[in-house]
């Protein structure tokens, strides 16, 4: 069997603006065919005995491990044919980042990431590609046992609504603060800004003035 290989593509459709998708490569064939009809916070379907691990035309599907609350790692058989997923449209804090509930320190980033393990499980997940790549993963909708898994993390407060890639949870991200779920049960600082203040910078980045604040 030839080695996975992932070939992202972005293709331009106009005023439409850019549709991502991705395709990978198994045994020197190429099939777009498969597109499981899944909307994001709808059903999804269940994948066949058929339905290999990585798929084609847009779809990644397998057992992934995280270490946070809105990113996935598809293993594949090297470090090569691994695929990095973020889930789209949500943002959570890092796993490094603590919020503070009741004047106390919280590992919030840690508890996100718990939480996104325990909702996936040893269960399979099925991900369809949304918007651009970035440097060095995709952004997809997600899916366990047919649950929108962006929308249960946002929805049971470990997770933000993203307004990137469609700004698709707003209803859960008021519910969840409205009932002090999850990071809502206190004060947190935006995952974004606590990244700017706190990642390795890149050349030409800096930090904002508020940082420490």
């Amino acid at each position: 069997m030839q080695t996975r290989q992932a070939i992202f593509m972005v293709i331009a459709t106009g005023a439409a603006g850019i549709a991502l998708g991705i395709s990978l490569t198994l045994s020197g064939t190429f099939n777009q065919t498969a597109r499981p009809d899944e909307t994001p916070g709808k059903m999804a379907p269940a994948p066949t005995a058929d339905t290999p691990k990585i798929e084609y035309g847009g779809f990644v599907f397998g057992r992934p491990a995280n270490n946070d609350g809105d990113t996935l790692k598809f293993t594949g058989k090297t470090k090569d044919d691994d695929v990095r997923v973020r889930i789209a449209s949500i943002d959570a804090p890092e796993s490094k980042q603590n919020c503070r509930v009741e004047r106390k320190q919280v590992p919030c980033g840690q508890q996100a990431g718990a939480a996104l393990t325990a909702l996936i499980g040893n269960r399979e997940v099925l991900c369809r590609m949304w918007g651009k790549p970035t440097r060095d993963r995709v952004a997809a909708i997600c899916f366990v046992n047919g649950q929108d898994i962006g929308r249960a993390m946002v929805r049971a407060g470990w997770a933000i609504n993203e307004a990137s890639y469609g700004n698709l949870y707003t209803a859960e991200e008021a519910e969840a603060r409205h009932e002090g779920k999850g990071i809502w049960a206190g004060t947190f600082e935006q995952p974004a800004h606590w990244r700017a203040c706190h990642k390795p910078l890149r050349k030409g980045q800096t930090r904002p003035t508020d940082c420490g604040l």
